[in-house]
């Protein structure tokens, strides 16, 4: 009974606190008093700080602690530290290059109101959009860190199921691809887009995904800019997921301008581009949760099967290389997350000359160029919580000059918090 009354004192004095600093320091300060006036035992001291600061976690988890301010409660943080070596060597240059490079993301995530939220995070890199990366170099150089993602996201409480998002955003949740095919994974869009979802029947869920991206101002009326619809299926049914989505891409005003950050391998980019590039893709996965059974070694957990197409629609385009496809597997565990867990993963990559804009595929692959063959293997380890081993390697080329083959690899270990 006496431990339970210290308890609500000290929690108490918790929640009238103006800051946290009192479960540091007065806490510990009052409750080794006890001790030394024979109040309290040592174990007795030592239940209660770990109840109170158990009780003070979940407080602060559910938003309902008096001993932050509000505004800091309802902020979540996520990041993560990235530490690279990378060796990529073309057969026909006359050397190889090894690089050691770092990435670093921080972001915070405001809850405005129950359905309103805000976000900022920020990001090593450059202004280009398709890479994170700083290499380490030109003595000791202080790296830049740059705006990565400044947006908001509304879920539209009156129509269950929609979210809407404007600014720049992760592009995840608004536009699913099965790879990196058409869509490097660091690019974040700019602009608007909707998601919505329902579910058809048990284990069937429709969406939607829509939306109009900025690609440049231009201080005229032929800016161009990026529409696109999105629809999609995924269902389960028992060990077997499907998911499968049809893409619609307009893209307007891209014919007679140029992007930056462009590769420079569509037809004429390094003038104008010859496409407003609208095309169609497919995309598609399939996976299976321990198709195997009872494998040894733990390696039966998840094997999924996966694919894209893309087709360039527009008839004025002289060229004829207006397809690509990408297909592949991946098995292990179907998220890495702490030791013992691991994924291979396997893509073969092939993308016509003008079958998509040349600034959005994945840069790693013959930098981020079209007209490429490629194939791509990548193997993640969970070493502990939070800390993952990533090996990745392809072995890329120009459909127009296959024998310059380029061999590139990637040894990540990433730390997240």
């Amino acid at each position: 009974m006496r431990v339970f009354f210290v308890s609500m004192f000290i929690g108490l004095g918790i929640c009238l606190s103006a800051t946290p600093r009192l479960w540091a320091g007065e806490v510990d300060v009052l409750l080794d008093a006890l001790v030394d006036k024979g109040i309290l035992s040592p174990i007795e001291a030592a239940t209660i700080r770990t109840e109170t600061e158990k009780s003070v976690a979940d407080e602060l988890k559910t938003g309902s602690s008096y001993a932050v301010p509000k505004w800091v409660q309802n902020i979540k943080f996520k990041g993560d530290l990235r530490t690279r070596y990378q060796y990529e060597k073309r057969e026909m240059s006359s050397s190889p290059r090894h690089r050691e490079r770092i990435r670093a993301r921080l972001g915070a995530i405001a809850k405005i109101t129950s359905d309103i939220e805000a976000g900022i995070g920020l990001a090593s890199g450059s202004s280009d959009p398709r890479s994170t990366n700083q290499t380490l170099q030109d003595t000791f150089s202080s790296k830049g860190i740059n705006l990565d993602y400044a947006y908001f996201k509304w879920l539209v409480s009156k129509v269950e199921g929609l979210t809407l998002v404007g600014g720049k955003f992760e592009r995840k949740d608004y536009l699913w691809v099965p790879t990196d095919l058409l869509w490097d994974g660091d690019i974040n869009p700019e602009g608007a887009s909707v998601n919505y979802k329902r579910t058809l029947a048990e284990g069937i869920d429709l969406w939607l995904n829509t939306g109009i991206w900025v690609l440049d101002e231009k201080s005229s009326e032929r800016d161009p800019y990026l529409k696109y619809v999105q629809v999609g299926l995924s269902g389960k049914q028992g060990k077997v997921s499907e998911k499968f989505a049809v893409t619609y891409y307009a893209p307007e005003n891209l014919t007679g301008n140029i992007l930056d950050n462009a590769s420079g391998t569509n037809s004429n980019s390094s003038v104008e581009l010859v496409s407003n590039y609208n095309a169609i893709a497919l995309g598609t996965e399939i996976g299976f949760k321990e198709p195997f059974g009872g494998l040894p070694y733990d390696i039966d957990q998840y094997v999924a099967l996966f694919g894209e197409y893309v087709q360039n629609l527009d008839d004025d385009v002289v060229k004829t290389d207006l397809t690509g496809h990408s297909f592949g597997f991946k098995f292990g565990h179907k998220k890495v997350a702490g030791p013992k867990t691991w994924q291979f993963k396997y893509i073969k990559a092939k993308l016509g000359r003008d079958a998509w804009i040349d600034a959005f595929p994945d840069s790693d692959r013959w930098g981020g160029a079209t007209d490429i063959e490629s194939h791509e293997g990548i193997l993640e380890i969970g070493l502990t919580k939070n800390v993952n081993l990533g090996l990745d390697y392809y072995k890329s080329w120009r459909k127009s000059a296959p024998d310059n083959k380029e061999r590139l690899f990637q040894a990540d270990v990433v730390f997240k918090f």
